[in-house]
């Protein structure tokens, strides 16, 4: 006999703070200076958080973004949290949105970061 019903829910999951962000990007940069483009927020926590570095052998501009599962309103869903970096040929390609090049560089998997390169932009 069952003492009680077994439990299908899962704990809350847990949303990355700004400092857990930033900790991944400075992880990723290894040490470049970096500005914050935007960085949205709402009651639950940051849900989107870009910033931009330049890549010192090429002078591309690196945009990493980060985004939650979770996203209010009409910004597209996505299946998991994760950092991306977008690569930009110059200024007026950043301006367009003229999109060089874009991969994952990080997930946010069951509570924990993977970071799936060492910081070297060149070896992906």
């Amino acid at each position: 006999m069952y003492e009680g019903l077994p439990s299908f829910e899962k704990e809350p999951e847990h949303i990355p703070t700004l400092e857990e962000i930033q900790w991944v990007l400075e992880e990723l940069i290894k040490g470049k200076n970096y500005n914050v483009v935007r960085c949205l927020k709402d009651s639950e926590g940051v849900y989107l958080f870009e910033a931009t570095t330049r890549d010192k052998s090429t002078n591309q501009i690196l945009e990493y973004s980060y985004m939650t599962k979770r996203r209010p309103g009409n910004l597209n869903r996505s299946s998991v949290t994760e950092m991306d970096i977008v690569s930009y040929e110059n200024e007026d390609a950043y301006r367009e949105s003229n999109v060089e090049r874009a991969d994952t560089v990080a997930k946010y998997i069951d509570g924990n970061w993977e970071i799936l390169i060492d910081g070297n932009w060149e070896g992906l």
